[in-house]
């Protein structure tokens, strides 16, 4: 029996000049009040 073959291929995400910033992954942790509410962290 033929072991089936996997593969992963990982990127590094470009930052397009911005600074590290931990919620730019989460789209719907875009908004206004979070921006105002979280935005100095």
């Amino acid at each position: 029996m033929a072991e089936a073959q996997q593969r992963v291929i990982l990127t590094k995400a470009s930052r397009d000049g911005k600074t590290d910033d931990p919620f730019r992954t989460f789209g719907e942790w875009n908004s206004e009040a979070d921006t105002k509410a979280y935005g100095k962290l």
